[in-house]
């Protein structure tokens, strides 16, 4: 018999029940929805931070096979059409057997799941995912969300690279005529006080706050979002050295270099830029447009620009985006064709970065070992959802159905830096998986097939094999190259994904 193992979900699933048995004519109606996720999960030079590195072949990050679950479960109380609030705990994921450490790469709540899948383990890995109320303005079609959840930034024909992720804040969506919809949010990435990681020797003005605004034009057959969006970085934020999601965010709005780090000297070690933190203003102007008019031809198109502006040239940012699609539907599956190109550095040190901004992006070019679209979002990954610094195309066959119930994808992806290879030889924390330049090259082949076991029972074969051609003399600074040139292999990954959604 199963036991819940927090009393937590204990007393969420009895209020749960308490409520549905309410006899009142104003009873709360309680929806429960959810997914258990079981992945199975062979792979090679993909995890850590050594990616594709020969050196680590035997490190600790590098396992051949991992065994990782998690389960959502969303709880809808509704009120009426006009008022409802949900609320989404998670556990996990968490590796069977444990692991030694938290691995913040797969999805994992908190720094609990370490030992999490271990024998005898009571592990706390149960952590909120969504918390929101959702209410309509009286009198209007507006509706407002409230509280922590999904945001995303208009994307057709990729999910957006800048944002697409869970956070917390206030989104408006009101309907102007039949044609056109506005959408806003603000959304409070960090604020100053961290509950229970608040470092009292780092300066209190660590603020990320972002305000959106986009206006959905659709007619028969075509759709068009410009969209902008704004924000303020505290000075803080770019000091931050400690937190995973800080850290990512810092790398995707500022220049890889950052403050504190200028690169490396001839002699390997790390140089000081000596620069006083500054407040950064960020802005992003984007253009979404997608024509479905000739069906069953679909086309997209995505664009962006972005920037950063503080009180230092060397440390500003500022860069573009622009992706395309084109899939043809047929009876026996979807070809598609997928190319995009981001700007990236120009190797000049002193004039801040050209690579495009992104906050906590969801760029899925269809290539999940080089970029983070799993399909079910447990496994490692080279990149999260960043195209900053890269072009490529794709071809691909998705929805391939020779059997029923049973369906394929198959993809082919060219993907290559946009980067000068003279900042890789400055480059710190970096490496060519996260940071590619344009003597840097991969091709990435995919093929997943799903099979439909009952209506809401699937088990998904992904297939994944990278073939590499990176440039060891312009990583020859990487650690454990010792100066004379790094040396890659390719990579590779085979999961088994059980996933029951109810």
């Amino acid at each position: 018999m199963f036991k819940p193992s927090s009393p937590f979900l204990s007393l969420l699933l009895a209020a749960a029940l308490s409520a549905g048995a309410a006899p009142s004519a104003h009873a709360v109606e309680v929806k429960a929805s959810g997914v258990m996720e079981i992945l199975f999960e062979s792979a090679h030079n993909i995890a850590s931070a050594n990616r594709f590195q020969d050196y680590d072949d035997n490190g600790s990050h590098q396992k051949h096979f991992s065994a990782v679950q998690k389960l959502k479960l969303s709880l809808d109380f509704v009120l009426s059409e006009s008022l409802s609030a949900r609320y989404t705990a998670q556990a996990g994921a968490f590796t069977w057997g444990g692991p030694t450490s938290p691995s913040y790469s797969i999805g994992a709540g908190n720094a609990s799941e370490a030992s999490g899948g271990a024998l005898g383990s009571r592990a706390a890995n149960i952590v909120t995912k969504e918390a929101y109320l959702d209410w309509m303005i009286p009198g209007t079609d507006a509706r407002v969300r409230m509280g922590q959840q999904f945001l995303m930034l208009p994307g057709f024909a990729f999910p957006n690279p800048v944002l697409g992720n869970w956070g917390t804040g206030v989104a408006v969506s009101a309907p102007v005529t039949d044609s056109l919809r506005l959408n806003a949010f603000w959304l409070r990435a960090y604020s100053d006080f961290r509950r229970g990681t608040v470092d009292n020797a780092a300066p209190g003005n660590d603020n990320l706050d972002l305000v959106s605004l986009a206006a959905n034009y659709r007619i028969d057959g075509f759709q068009a979002t410009p969209w902008l969006m704004a924000g303020r970085l505290g000075d803080a934020v770019t000091n931050f050295n400690q937190p995973y999601n800080s850290i990512y965010v810092k790398n995707g709005l500022l220049p890889v270099t950052g403050y504190e780090q200028f690169g490396r000297a001839a002699d390997g070690h790390v140089v000081s830029l000596g620069l006083a933190p500054s407040d950064s203003t960020l802005w992003f102007g984007g253009l979404s447009l997608e024509l479905t008019r000739f069906a069953p031809l679909r086309l997209a198109l995505d664009a962006y620009y972005s920037a950063s502006i503080n009180a230092h040239r060397s440390t500003e940012r500022s860069g573009w985006f622009v992706g395309g699609s084109a899939e043809y539907e047929t009876p026996w599956g979807v070809p598609a064709f997928k190319a995009w190109y981001a700007s990236g550095d120009n190797g000049d040190l002193t004039d801040g970065s050209e690579r495009a901004l992104g906050v906590r992006g969801g760029f899925t070019p269809g290539a999940p070992v080089l970029f983070n679209s799993f399909a079910y979002g447990l496994s490692e990954t080279s990149n999260r959802g960043e195209a900053a610094g890269t072009w490529g195309a794709s071809l691909q066959w998705n929805a391939a159905s020779f059997v029923p119930r049973v369906f394929h994808s198959l993809r082919a992806t060219y993907v290559q830096g946009t980067n000068s290879p003279n900042m890789a030889r400055y480059a710190v924390n970096s490496g060519p998986a996260l940071y590619m330049t344009r003597r840097d090259h991969a091709v990435e082949l995919d093929l997943d097939t799903t099979i439909s076991i009952y209506a809401n029972l699937a088990a998904m074969l992904e297939l994944s094999y990278v073939f590499q051609d990176f440039d060891g003399e312009v990583w020859r600074n990487l650690p454990g190259t010792t100066g004379a040139g790094a040396s890659f292999s390719d990579a590779w990954r085979a999961g088994l994904t059980f996933t029951y959604t109810f």
